[in-house]
């Protein structure tokens, strides 16, 4: 039988640093090289690796990796960061362009999904996924917004893409959306109504394969001001092991699986009112060795399933 032909992007680093479009690393070694050596060493699969793919062209619709363009594979796989700005758009095209013609690893319209907070809350709405109340607001229809969202209580302006909690702000008053949007650069934004709640049960679920693979809290260092967890550094890191519970998991599974995706973090909240809400998908999730060790988790192992069983080998 033929073997199936598998490209890969994988960006490692050797330690944790801050994420960059420049520096995309995002599997430390330990992590990526023993992901990269079960999928190499796979019977059935030949696997080849890219250098990086987001300097591809896009040629009557089909992507272009180096000199030629990317016909007769079966499968491409990556992990790593594509931008949050206009070079996002590209690769993006360039992942849509490659799914065309073979299976994408992770699944970019998932991605693409999760990487737009108003996409999400949209997406997991209609699904019947709990979330806040959301709304998007322009300097044409704040007044209007700060009417709507009366009532609400303390709402939040999130970046649309968001970006390790950088840029997140709280209005404590709607009437004061106005005055703050007209101030800001975005010309639309992202608002959702702050829902009470306990810092110190806050959670990320980390799911692979649509697996559960380990689950973290956070420590009262890493929420800024009380309220909100931020990583200015970009390094992430930081993580005390958790355990969801039933609801949380069910909830992480249904997500990645709505989504489509292979590996992604989902963050959870538990409301005043005991209810669970989630307040973020991280399609770009940290996984740490640190972490799948302390979860008795094979995490290369489980990333590298996952692949396989996308791949039916």
């Amino acid at each position: 039988m033929e073997k199936q032909k598998v490209l890969v992007w994988l960006p490692c680093r050797k330690e944790m640093t801050g994420v960059t479009y420049e520096r995309p690393g995002a599997l430390l070694e330990s992590v990526r090289n023993p992901f990269l050596r079960l999928l190499s060493s796979h019977p059935a699969l030949q696997v080849s690796e890219v250098e990086d793919f987001r300097t591809g062209l896009l040629v009557g619709g089909k992507a272009v990796l180096g000199e030629k363009p990317a016909e007769g594979i079966d499968a491409f796989v990556w992990f790593g960061e594509i931008g949050r700005d206009f070079r996002r758009e590209h690769s993006l095209e360039l992942l849509k362009a490659l799914e065309r013609e073979a299976k994408v690893i992770n699944c970019p319209s998932g991605y693409e999904t999760a990487m737009d907070k108003y996409l999400t809350s949209s997406f997991l709405s209609r699904n019947g996924i709990p979330v806040p109340k959301f709304i998007l607001v322009t300097p044409e229809n704040s007044e209007q917004a700060a009417k709507e969202i009366e009532g609400w209580g303390p709402v939040l302006l999130k970046p649309r893409l968001g970006s390790y909690g950088i840029g997140i702000t709280k209005v404590d008053r709607p009437s004061d959306i106005v005055s703050i949007i007209d101030y800001s650069q975005p010309a639309v934004h992202y608002a959702e109504q702050m829902i009470p709640n306990d810092p110190a049960k806050w959670i990320g679920v980390n799911v692979i394969g649509g697996k559960h693979a380990y689950s973290y809290r956070k420590g009262p260092e890493s929420f800024y001001d009380g309220w909100k967890v931020m990583d200015r550094q970009r390094v992430g890191g930081k993580m005390l092991l958790a355990q969801p519970s039933e609801e949380q998991l069910a909830i992480a599974e249904k997500v990645a699986r709505l989504l489509g995706m292979d590996w992604v973090g989902v963050d959870i909240i538990t409301g005043s009112d005991g209810k669970p809400y989630v307040i973020d998908v991280n399609a770009f999730p940290g996984l740490y060795p640190e972490m799948f060790g302390q979860a008795g988790i094979d995490g290369p192992k489980m990333m590298a399933d996952a692949v396989f069983s996308r791949l039916g080998v």
